[in-house]
Parts: structure tokens; C-alpha cells; sequence
């Protein structure tokens, strides 16, 4: 997506030479195709288009990834977690690989495995999904202090993030730690008691939901992204 400008004189270029003839190459499936279909709900057209380019290209770390994040949507973990293990045999400290890892161990249910995933994933690179997520699998373990000390520093990273800060609500209601809502600054409270109140009744109807996605994932007392 970045390398748009770049690409724009060549577009330019081509659209002056006449009409473009269509080739095997043009047509084959591109990374953006795959985004595209995991954006619209479509995880196993993502996966046929990352196996295609992994035919052309079996080094190919994006595809390799959008390969697992497909299979993890479609709750194929096993084949998700060897999807992220051969990016990790060609980058052993691939965050968004680790990242995968730990969003498998949880929908697994070993928060104790997420977490390591997760602690390698934001020791490499300090991404707000990787705290929430650490948050989460700290919260599985009964140790909501630790856990919502990880919300907090996600929230620090990306403040809009309404999972986070339903995760840590959540947290925070499930620990009774109504208090330690109350003496947030007023800004916390003031993104935090919507939340707040959709925890309790989520507490309430005993509905709490996982999501899970490379952006957005899916249960599990916390919302994982």
C-alpha cells in the first residue's frame, strides 16, 4: 500500500502505450487481493490466494502470514500455527508470527503459552494488539493487576481501541476493582464508562465474547484484537 507513489509513473506510463494485453502474470492473485477478501468476511479466498503466490514464491513472509491469520479465521489452528512456525524458521522473531502464535494458544485455551507468544511479539516490536491480547491471557491466569497494567499501556498506544478498553472494564469489574475505575484520570473515565457499563452487563447475561482477525480477532472472558 505504501508503495503506491511509486507506482503511479509506471501506471502512467502504461496507460500512454495503449491498451494493456492481458498476460498469465497480470492475472495472477496479488497480496491485496487476499487483504481484500479478509477485510470483507472471506477468510478461504484468502487462503487459496496466499497458497497461490506461496506456489510462486515460497519465501514469501506476507504470504506466508496472511496464509496463517486466513486459516486462524477459519479455526483451522493447526494448520494456522504451521503457517506462522515457517515464518518463524525464516524470521525467528517475527512479531505479527508470535502475535499469531499467541491468538491460537488462547482460542486453545493455554493463556500460559499466549502469554509467552505474546511478551516475544512486544519485545520485537511495541504493537497495541500484542498488550491487549498479553492482557487477556494475564487475565486468564487470575492475575488482573498484571493484566490490566497491559491494558493500560495499549491504551497508551491507541487510545480509540473499544476492545482494549472493554478488556480492561471487563478486567476490572471481574477483579471488583470498581475503585480502581473511579481513580482513573478523568480522560480514562470518560472512554471507559460506556464500557463499563456494556461490561457489567455482559458480566450480567454471562455473554462474554472473544473476536479475533490480524486486525480484529475471535468464549473467552476478555475481547481479544
Amino acid at each position: 500500500m505504501r508503495q503506491l507513489p511509486m507506482l503511479l509513473p509506471i501506471i502512467l506510463l502504461a496507460a500512454c502505450s495503449g491498451p494493456r494485453q492481458p498476460t498469465a502474470l497480470n492475472d495472477r492473485p496479488t497480496l491485496r487481493v487476499a487483504q481484500a477478501a479478509m477485510s470483507s468476511g472471506s477468510p478461504e479466498i484468502a487462503v487459496n490466494v496466499a497458497r497461490s503466490i506461496l506456489t510462486r514464491e515460497p519465501y514469501n513472509i506476507p504470504a506466508q502470514l496472511m496464509l496463517g491469520d486466513a486459516l486462524y479465521a477459519l479455526k483451522l489452528y493447526p494448520e494456522a500455527a504451521a503457517a506462522y512456525n515457517i515464518v518463524l524458521k525464516l524470521r525467528p522473531e517475527d512479531a505479527a508470527a508470535h502475535l499469531g502464535l499467541g491468538r491460537i494458544r488462547l482460542a486453545e485455551q493455554d493463556p500460559k503459552a499466549a502469554e509467552a507468544q505474546f511478551r516475544r511479539s512486544a519485545q520485537q516490536e511495541m504493537r497495541p494488539e500484542a498488550l491487549s491480547n498479553l492482557g487477556v491471557a494475564l487475565d486468564l491466569q487470575h492475575r488482573p493487576a498484571e493484566a490490566q497494567a497491559e491494558y493500560r499501556r495499549a491504551l497508551q498506544l491507541d487510545p480509540a481501541s473499544a476492545a482494549t478498553r472493554l478488556n480492561l472494564a471487563l478486567s476490572l469489574l471481574a477483579s471488583r476493582d470498581l475503585a480502581g475505575a473511579a481513580a482513573e484520570d478523568g480522560t480514562a473515565n470518560s472512554l471507559l464508562a460506556p464500557e463499563i457499563v456494556a461490561a457489567q452487563r455482559a458480566i450480567d447475561s454471562q455473554s462474554r465474547a472473544m473476536t479475533v482477525s490480524p486486525a480484529t480477532r475471535t468464549g473467552m472472558p476478555n475481547v481479544s484484537e
